[in-house]
């Protein structure tokens, strides 16, 4: 009898709780539909937009009768355990701190760069520690960098057109969705028709994309995505000393391309982001851990550097030789992973908060710049000169991380998902006919 009772009360907790789901997810896409309204989304826009909202909840609600714990996968945070889903594979929360600092310093350099350049920072001691700090935190750039290749590198069994095929749905789908987003927000899509997205699909695929000048890094990003599978096979045996050897090599074609007072006609590939990448490969093997300590010596040493060209030299001149694919950069951000690595009894842990984060690390990265123009500064008011500029810093970038995440877990699970489902819905097809002809072609032979 009790045994009963109780399946009786867990079938009854679980309609519950799929109740519960559902009015959670149409409560989002209501919110949403308010929200492109107050934002001035015409009627023929809303019609759209809505059938869009009702697709992305019925999805959602069509996943949540398949998937047990969905809000949880959701959010990132179905597996607390450090077991990947599927994998059995441990979780390496190393990633995911490296990848909240690179968050972080993206959205710290933006607001010091945007209120530097409206003349909010004053010219004299504070306005070269302002520098100081935005240049310190542009070595997002080279964690990203760094993280695609410590991530994707190691040789796995995948085939290639299932690789690019990924990276389509999964970067480039939310590339293009926020892109437009930017362009509606500058009042560019006023109308839409055929010309209207081939305008947009070919500037997006020209990289024209000044509304979000944020997206250049993406775009390295991509190109990287292009070569690294053929970069898998030649680092799947190689032996670690060679692999030193490269990242040496490659830190050497750096200083030549940056600081020789000698300009050399050669530009080998190794001293373009693809070293870096393969910098980030190095620093993450085991082998790598004992070289910790000289690592992060060598990053404050960089550090030093990179204040003396900041006093020295004008804006355009450090920018060249400090920042991006240079030694310092370089040696700063691997100091980062060999911080993060030589503290396992802090960053090898994991938490709700970080989960979080990390899953929606790249769509807070792609609307951050639109939530620093349009919300906090124009809404909130805050700029990094307030409260002593330590306070103007830390309000700008906490009221923007918050702020992003929400956006883009609205965006992302209620526009982004109906563009990856369709994506996926018509690679599905696209495979079963060419199997289909495959073997048409096969039996009239």
């Amino acid at each position: 009898m009790f045994s009963i009772e109780k399946k009786v009360g867990n079938m009854m907790w679980i309609k519950k709780r799929k109740l519960i789901d559902c009015l959670f997810w149409g409560f989002l896409g209501f919110f949403l539909l308010m929200w492109m309204q107050r934002m001035g989304l015409g009627p023929k826009k809303m019609l759209v937009m809505s059938i869009v909202v009702v697709l992305a909840v019925s999805i959602h609600i069509r996943r949540l009768k398949r998937t047990p714990k969905y809000i949880q996968k959701i959010l990132g945070i179905e597996n607390e355990s450090g077991k990947e889903s599927g994998i059995g594979r441990k979780r390496i929360y190393e990633y995911d701190w490296l990848r909240l600092m690179a968050v972080v310093m993206v959205i710290t350099t933006h607001a010091i760069q945007m209120d530097m350049d409206s003349g909010m920072v004053p010219e004299g001691r504070v306005f070269y520690w302002m520098t100081v700090l935005y240049v310190f935190c542009l070595v997002c750039n080279l964690l990203y960098v760094m993280l695609s290749g410590a991530l994707l590198l190691p040789y796995k069994e995948n085939k290639l057109w299932d690789f690019y095929l990924y990276r389509m749905e999964k970067i480039v789908s939310p590339m293009l969705v926020y892109f437009i987003f930017y362009l509606w927000i500058n009042g560019e899509l006023e109308h839409i028709n055929f010309y209207t997205v081939g305008w947009v699909l070919r500037r997006f695929f020209m990289g024209d994309t000044s509304e979000s000048p944020h997206y250049w890094l993406m775009y390295v990003i991509l190109g990287l995505y292009v070569v690294i599978p053929f970069f898998r096979y030649m680092c799947r045996n190689i032996p670690y000393k060679t692999l030193t050897a490269m990242v040496a090599v490659s830190g050497i074609c750096m200083y030549f391309t940056t600081y020789s007072p000698i300009p050399c006609a050669v530009t080998p590939l190794l001293s373009s982001w693809i070293g870096v990448a393969i910098a980030g490969y190095w620093i993450a093997q085991k082998e790598t851990r004992s070289y910790d300590g000289p690592i992060m010596a060598m990053g404050g040493v960089s550090i030093f550097i990179t204040m003396y060209c900041i006093h020295t030299y004008s804006r355009e001149e450090f920018l060249n030789i400090c920042c991006n694919c240079s030694p310092t950069m370089l040696m700063i951000a691997m100091s980062l992973f060999s911080l993060v690595f030589s503290i396992p009894r802090f960053f090898s842990k994991g938490n709700v908060f970080l989960r979080i984060l990390s899953r929606y690390s790249f769509s807070i990265i792609l609307i951050h710049w639109y939530v620093l123009f349009f919300v906090t500064r124009a809404v909130f008011r805050i700029d990094v000169s307030q409260y002593f500029y330590i306070g103007g810093i830390l309000l700008s970038l906490i009221v923007t991380l918050l702020v992003s995440f929400g956006i883009a877990f609205l965006i992302d699970n209620l526009v982004v998902t109906v563009v990856e489902t369709m994506y996926g819905l018509l690679i599905n097809k696209g495979k079963n006919l060419a199997l289909f002809m495959v073997r048409k072609i096969n039996m009239q032979k």
